[in-house]
């Protein structure tokens, strides 16, 4: 901490680290807010199956519903309302609507002003946010888990995991689909936030498998959680013992994270393809047929790295290099369908199986403040010696 404080007295980039250090103490520092309800119940009677943030300014949040229905929230009227906020816009049961519950929800990477549903009714849609209106349809025959699209893709494909043995990609500049990868019914999908043309997958059989969507033979590789030496394509491959249901990539697409049935998280070093064997505590239950993307914090954020994780009705965050707790708490009575996280601020945002979304935000408390403050106080003090110590002589150019 003094190094850091004593670097921006200086003008030293080292007080870049001031930052990481306070956002991450905020990170350890979530809890419900309060009051609770600051959220209309807008999917109250069947509950919110997904959620996202747009990525541009962070401020609109995305959420669907078992119901079908469709929320816009305005998440800066939260700091003035007093009341729960309403959605700025909505659609509920009605001819634009789903049929049956929605199970992904995700905004376009570059353009808040289009989204895309995947539903149980056996559709994925394209809606225009400004109009709340449906641009178009996919019918795909078939029970879509998730949905993803590359976050600096130059394509406008949809990767969709399903029920199904094949992964549909969908091209929203055609209006139909491009090809499948063959691979077996599959939970989750996520693409690469590096390589536009790189996909992960992960199956119901326990696999997590890397595709290169170019290539005729698409897979290039599946993940052994063992690191037996095996082929890398070697069918014998498994990264967990249970279907995966979560997959999220670092920021720099150069580590994996994975969530599986078998209550287990796994990082992966994707320049070798090998499980990094760090070691998580076992306090995570994950058992339920639903997607969960684990939420990563990046580096800019926290240092070292967070990966939250919902639990039944908990949030738990660890540490991705140590797999050490630091934070554990109930938030709710119903089961978290979806967790998604405030990139621009440190907040992270849930919705539960009883309809209800409710946010996580810092909460600093009050005896660590004075402590803080009390110390900080007297660094400064010492800092103020040191600067009147290197000015207190006058300099004299020859």
């Amino acid at each position: 901490m003094n190094r850091y404080l004593f670097a921006r007295e200086l003008g030293n980039p080292l007080a870049r680290g001031l930052e990481i250090y306070k956002t991450t103490r905020l990170w350890h520092s979530l809890e419900k807010s309060i009051p609770e309800n600051s959220f209309h119940s807008q999917h109250s009677a069947h509950g919110v199956n997904a959620l996202d943030i747009e990525k541009q300014q962070g401020r609109y949040l995305l959420s669907g519903g078992a119901d079908g229905g469709v929320g816009v929230w305005d998440l800066d009227m939260l700091s003035v309302a007093t009341n729960p906020v309403k959605p700025v816009a909505a659609v509920s049961n009605g001819p634009q609507s789903h049929k049956f519950g929605i199970s992904s929800i995700i905004y376009y990477p570059s353009d808040p002003g289009l989204f895309v549903t995947a539903s149980y009714d056996k559709s994925v849609k394209v809606w225009d946010t400004s109009e709340m209106s449906i641009a178009f349809t996919f019918n795909l025959g078939m029970v879509p888990h998730s949905i993803a699209m590359g976050p600096r893709a130059y394509h406008a494909l949809v990767a969709v995991s399903s029920t199904s043995p094949t992964i549909r990609l969908l091209d929203l500049g055609s209006g139909g689909a491009t090809h499948s990868l063959v691979c077996g019914a599959t939970f989750a999908v996520n693409w690469s936030p590096r390589d536009e043309y790189l996909l992960a997958s992960g199956g119901n059989d326990g696999t997590v498998r890397l595709w290169d969507i170019r290539m005729a033979a698409s897979c290039i590789a599946c993940l052994d959680m063992n690191n037996s030496g095996r082929e890398r394509l070697d069918k014998r491959n498994r990264a967990h013992d249970g279907a995966v249901n979560g997959i999220t990539w670092s920021e720099d697409g150069e580590s994996l994270v994975t969530l599986g049935h078998d209550e287990k998280i796994r990082v992966w070093d994707l320049a070798t393809g090998q499980n990094t064997l760090t070691s998580f505590d076992p306090v995570i239950r994950n058992r339920r047929q639903h997607t969960f993307n684990p939420v990563l914090t990046t580096l800019r954020q926290s240092d070292p790295q967070i990966v939250f994780i919902p639990s039944v009705s908990e949030v738990v965050g660890f540490y991705i290099a140590e797999g050490n707790v630091v934070l554990k708490h109930l938030v709710t009575q119903h089961k978290i369908n979806a967790l998604v996280c405030r990139t621009h601020l440190t907040e992270l945002y849930y919705g539960t199986s009883g309809g209800e979304i409710h946010r996580l935000t810092p909460s600093c408390i009050a005896e660590n403040e004075d402590e803080d403050e009390a110390t900080e106080a007297t660094e400064m003090d010492v800092l103020d010696t040191i600067y009147r110590s290197l000015v207190q002589n006058p300099i004299i150019f020859t």
